[in-house]
This record gives C-alpha cells, sequence and structure tokens, in this order.
C-alpha cells in the first residue's frame, strides 16, 4: 500500500505538540481535525478568541492545501483529495501557538506564491484590514477557485508575518513550507 493512504493523526497535550498530521486531506478530515483540534485547545483552559483564530487560520490552510496542491485531485462535485503536513505546537514559556505546514506545488506557482506572501508581509495591521475589506467588496479573483483571500485571512488573525519556504522536490513540483506564529 502506498504510505499516502494511511491517516497519521497524532493529538498529545505536552509542551510541545497539540497536533500533528500528515497524510491525505479530504473535506472529512479537515473537519476532524478542526474539532479535534478545538476540544483540545478548550481542554487546556485557552481563550476562545485564541482557539477561534487558531481554528480558522489551520482551516484555511488546510482548504488550500485540498484545492491547491500538486497532487491535488478531484474527485468530483467540487470534491478534491490531496497530501499534506500539519502540526501545531505551543512554547508554553511565551504562550506562543505555531502552525507549520506543508505540501506540494506546482512549480510555476512558485512566484505567484511569493509576491502574494511578500505583499501581505509589507502591510502594517491597518493596511492589511483594509486591503482584506476592499478585495472581500470587490471579490476580485486572483487565480482559478476563491477570491484570493486566504493568506490574507492568514496574516490578519495572525498579526504576525507569515514565514515561507520552498524546497526542491522534483522537476514539476516544490515543496511549499509555511509557518505562521500567533
Amino acid at each position: 500500500m502506498d504510505k499516502k493512504e494511511f491517516l497519521d493523526l497524532k493529538v498529545e497535550i505536552n509542551d510541545v505538540v497539540i497536533m500533528s498530521f500528515e497524510g491525505l486531506i479530504t473535506q472529512k478530515s479537515i473537519v476532524d481535525l478542526a474539532k479535534t483540534v478545538e476540544a483540545t485547545l478548550f481542554s487546556f483552559d485557552e481563550e476562545e478568541m485564541k482557539v477561534r483564530s487558531i481554528f480558522e487560520i489551520m482551516i484555511e490552510i488546510l482548504q488550500n492545501m485540498l484545492s491547491y496542491s500538486y497532487d491535488s485531485i478531484d474527485l468530483g462535485d467540487n470534491t478534491f483529495q490531496s497530501s499534506g503536513e500539519i502540526r501545531i505546537s505551543l512554547n508554553r514559556n511565551s504562550h506562543t501557538y505555531f502552525i507549520k505546514s506543508g505540501n506540494l506545488i506546482d512549480i510555476n506557482k512558485q512566484e505567484f506564491i511569493k509576491s502574494s506572501l511578500d505583499e501581505i508581509n509589507s502591510f502594517s495591521p491597518e493596511e492589511l484590514k483594509e486591503v482584506y475589506k476592499e478585495r472581500r467588496r470587490s471579490r476580485r479573483k486572483n487565480h482559478g477557485r476563491g477570491a484570493g483571500l486566504g493568506f490574507l485571512d492568514i496574516a490578519k488573525k495572525s498579526k504576525n508575518k507569515i514565514e515561507y519556504q520552498f524546497f526542491e522536490n522534483d522537476e514539476n513540483s516544490l515543496m511549499f513550507k509555511l509557518h505562521v506564529k500567533l
């Protein structure tokens, strides 16, 4: 059996890892992961606003993987499947959460993603809010699906710059790593 056919979900409550997932992403796995993370964070007596932010950022990242990964498969009826990884951890000393993800992207999308993230990272918090409102109102599309609000929403909710890296995979794809701090 192919490694991608296995679901690998680990939830640990300790000083570092809240949730770690590597495997096939489907709408069902997104719902299951979201419920698990939300319940785990509430069990820590975490503030509801922080839980909501983590929850919404995680959902946005997973939806992006599902929709735009290099290996995304259209199963019909607007249903997709792709592979990826996501990890949520907590530094208890600084009470800072880290959401890290990775998925394959088409090598031709690197420049678009890089320029989008660099632009978003250049905005002040006030500019970020205004750009988000303007794009949401105009519903301007930047790519095939959606309105291009995902990275803006992640930056707005995290209140931090989005870190990212690209790693060579093969001649057609790159590993795209995203690191969000909140």
